[in-house]
């Protein structure tokens, strides 16, 4: 799968099991991270990042 750039445009924290620990995962607003397509998608979808130009995704 091919990697694609997303910036968060809030923050926001994964909530697994350890979500409001000092082990939780967080991307704070501003990051811009690579991830695996279907990652991606699973962000901007929710609303908490945007794809980077360049690496707009539109449709699945």
């Amino acid at each position: 799968m091919a990697n694609v750039k997303i910036k968060f445009v809030k923050h926001h924290e994964v909530q697994d099991e350890h979500a409001g620990t000092d082990k939780a995962t967080v991307y704070e607003a501003g990051l811009t991270k690579a991830f695996e397509e279907r990652s991606a998608q699973h962000f901007v979808t929710r609303g908490v990042a945007e794809y980077v130009s360049g690496s707009d995704k539109t449709g699945a």
